[in-house]
């Protein structure tokens, strides 16, 4: 999960959602669909489709449920992955936000990940 300035990006959106108290119980659905996913498990473009986005790192992806979203970036040669969580009705700005960092990630070539 990708951290800037000491924050847990995935865990404050998620504690964010949590405190709205609508979208709550997307959240483990979208964990699960990307369980499946990792487990090989073939999945529809409606749930997990990787996305059109050119990067160096590695390939990106995009967990969906029905208010949510979850962007997944496989970072090659490390199998490390970071997740960034989102709003549909946010995506065209969390997409920036996601390439905005991934530049970001490349230019500083330095990962700050939690494992």
């Amino acid at each position: 999960m990708l951290c800037n300035d000491g924050r847990n990006l995935i865990y404050e959106m998620i504690d964010e959602i949590k405190r709205e108290g609508v979208f709550g119980k997307e959240i483990p659905k979208l964990f699960s669909i990307v369980e499946q996913f990792c487990n090989l498990q073939r999945l529809p473009e409606t749930k997990f489709k990787q996305l059109n986005i050119k990067s160096d790192l590695g390939k990106v992806y995009e967990a969906k449920s029905k208010h949510l979203r979850m962007y997944l970036v496989h970072i090659e040669k490390t199998g490390r992955t970071i997740i960034l969580l989102g709003k549909k009705a946010n995506q065209k700005k969390d997409i920036n936000q996601l390439k905005s960092l991934l530049s970001l990630m490349k230019d500083q070539e330095e990962l700050l990940i939690n494992l």
